[in-house]
């Protein structure tokens, strides 16, 4: 059984009895694990540090709730959960919903989340919304509830918002083999564990019943017992769109929508889709890629390349963009081997233009959060704006391009030649 650290008798209920719900529904949680109240927020760690890949938490099919089965409404300051009379919930996911939304409530998230939604926080400065929106593919919904924003909204229909840019911050794409789709889905205290670059990827389908969602320990803060999960690639403004917080931490940044032109055989676009991985497997000489190779759409005519995305690394993999840029070059021109006196050009054009476009980019938001503060004051949205902005530019900046980091490398072996030389002579 977890541990539960908290000084509120009633969370402490609510916990235990989730524990409970998990293990009745074939699920199982670590005996080391604890459940932390952090006044507001819910966090796990565990007792002792913990190898890096051992099993912490699991949920069977079960025990998850596809959010297509319930509705979360806003009523004042609490959640309040409906599910419809032909619902297809069991009983113990139902137990499992009520004791979620109890608990969301217990630790004040619909408060919370007016506070600190980055969504709701960008109400006053339209200028800004549309601004963001160049350096992202938005889908449909997120685009639809922009506009609401823009032109404001009743209570009901701000409630509406309060829940679905909440739940969003909660939900995973989960790929239910018996519905052959994905689903977004509610994860029973899997839903406590933080984000961080390093932290555990989700395993769907690991172990004895296929469907199971499970997470291993991944303790990667020093000092620290916390466990964190990864939600997927994303950057600084990604977090801050998707779970209303800057990751200062990511080493990448998101590139904003870009063409790169190949002469003689068309356009390469890229898209800037949050959220995107390429799920088919990858070969051995590029299986360390797999966070960075985006998805590919190539036109029937082929003048025309779609990217879902690129990642400009900034701490670590210091080659992983050019190696992209050669993959999305070789799936242009159907030459899966070019000359290096073709290739190397191009990646260094593009690895410029890229470059340049995304600080145009951050120094065009940057600039504009600086005027409106100055035309209309400074406000949480703004803030947070400009701080996202600097976070980036800053990381852009630590990019080592092809020329200079050959510099670099050559300086390192020179470097190690005379001390290798030096210790020869003694």
């Amino acid at each position: 059984m977890a541990i539960v650290e908290t000084d509120n008798p009633e969370l402490r209920k609510e916990l235990l009895a989730l524990e409970k719900l998990i293990e009745q529904g074939g699920g199982g949680i670590h005996s080391k694990v604890v459940i932390c109240d952090q006044g507001g927020g819910l966090s796990i760690k565990t007792t002792e540090p913990m190898e890096r890949g051992k099993e912490i938490i699991r949920l069977s099919r079960d025990t998850l709730l596809p959010s297509d089965k319930y509705n979360v409404l806003v009523k004042k300051d609490e959640f309040r959960l409906e599910i419809p009379k032909n619902s297809s919930l069991s009983s113990l996911q139902r137990q499992l919903a009520e004791t979620m939304i109890t608990l969301y409530n217990l630790t004040s998230k619909v408060k919370l989340h007016k506070e600190l939604s980055f969504s709701l926080s960008l109400q006053p400065y339209p200028e800004l919304i549309e601004k963001i929106q160049e350096g992202r593919m938005f889908g449909k919904n997120l685009l639809n509830w922009s506009d609401r924003l823009q032109k404001g909204m009743e209570e009901d229909e701000f409630n509406e918002f309060v829940s679905d840019s909440f739940l969003k911050t909660r939900y995973l794409g989960y790929g239910d083999y018996l519905r052959t789709s994905d689903v977004s889905t509610l994860m029973p205290l899997i839903d406590f564990l933080n984000h961080h670059w390093q932290g555990a990827a989700f395993h769907v389908g690991i172990g004895v019943r296929k469907g199971d969602l499970a997470v291993t320990a991944n303790q990667v803060v020093d000092g620290s017992t916390e466990c964190y999960a990864f939600y997927g690639p994303m950057d600084a403004l990604d977090t801050l769109l998707r779970y209303d917080f800057i990751d200062e931490y990511a080493p990448v940044v998101r590139s904003v929508p870009i063409v790169l032109e190949v002469d003689g055989y068309g356009a390469v676009k890229v898209n800037s889709t949050p959220g995107i991985m390429n799920q088919k497997k990858l070969g051995k000489q590029i299986a360390d890629l797999n966070r960075f190779i985006p998805t590919l759409t190539l036109r029937k005519d082929k003048q025309f390349l779609g990217v879902s995305h690129l990642l400009i690394p900034t701490d670590g993999s210091p080659k992983a963009l050019r190696r992209v840029l050669y993959i999305i070059l070789a799936n242009m021109t159907g030459e899966p081997e070019m000359d290096k006196d073709f290739y190397e050009p191009w990646i260094r054009r593009a690895e410029a233009k890229i470059l340049e476009v995304n600080n145009t980019f951050y120094r065009g938001l940057l600039e504009l959060t600086e005027k409106i503060a100055r035309e209309k004051g400074t406000g949480p949205g703004l803030d947070r704006v400009n701080q996202m902005a600097r976070v980036q530019l800053r990381k852009l900046e630590q990019y080592l391009p092809m020329d200079v980091y050959a510099e670099k490398l050559n300086e390192q072996k020179a470097a190690q030649a005379k001390k290798t030389a030096g210790a020869a002579v003694h």
